[in-house]
């Protein structure tokens, strides 16, 4: 039997019963632009083939699961290509609140101190349906939302959701946030004609 609440009000803000809990909004292609040559220009942080979690928890690289060369970055750094990137991104997650206000009806939570800039060639992705939160390390465990931007635009290299049967095109400046949980499950959707870049990364509980 449906329960067909009414909205509620919480902190002063209406929350609505039933949706998909993914939310989406471009931010600034200026900005996107600085990170772009920040990844391009940067040397300070290594990068590395993209890895993902084995059965044990710990991390493999497998490129038939993920093909990437990821770059992480320390939100903490003074570069203000990444300071107002962040920035753009914490507004939205901003405006994510304001549409789902029981999202912070949690302990305190913040973005998470490394965020990952992804570079796929042609044919790469993550081609694994995956979660945010899938093994019991800390990096895992604690993570509350997720966040993602498109750094430029690829026609036929978006972004799959299973559950909510979504799929989100790759759009320069778009940021996508969704909860960490395995209800989440997503993927890549390969281009074999376009590279592709995104920055990613996380909310986590304090």
């Amino acid at each position: 039997m449906k329960l067909n609440p009414e909205p509620i009000l919480y902190d002063g803000r209406l929350a609505h019963p039933r949706t998909d809990f993914i939310y989406m909004e471009d931010i600034d292609e200026g900005v996107v632009d600085g990170i772009v040559d920040f990844y391009h220009t940067q040397t300070i942080f290594e990068k590395w083939p993209g890895e993902t979690i084995d059965d044990n928890g710990g991390g493999m690289v497998n490129p038939e699961i993920k093909d990437s060369l990821d770059n992480p970055v320390f939100i903490g750094i003074t570069d203000p290509r990444v300071r107002d990137f962040t920035g753009e991104v914490n507004r939205v997650m901003s405006n994510y609140v304001d549409r789902f206000p029981l999202c912070a009806k949690t302990n305190v939570w913040k973005m998470e101190e490394f965020f990952n800039l992804q570079y796929y060639k042609p044919g790469g992705g993550y081609h694994l349906w995956h979660c945010e939160r899938q093994s019991s390390s800390r990096s895992n465990t604690y993570r509350h939302m997720v966040w993602m931007t498109y750094l430029n635009t690829v026609p036929d290299g978006g972004t799959e959701w299973f559950h909510q049967d979504l799929y989100v095109p790759a759009k320069k400046g778009r940021t996508v946030i969704w909860p960490a949980d395995w209800t989440f499950h997503h993927r890549g959707r390969k281009s074999d004609t376009s590279d592709k870049l995104i920055a990613t990364g996380w909310y986590h509980f304090l």
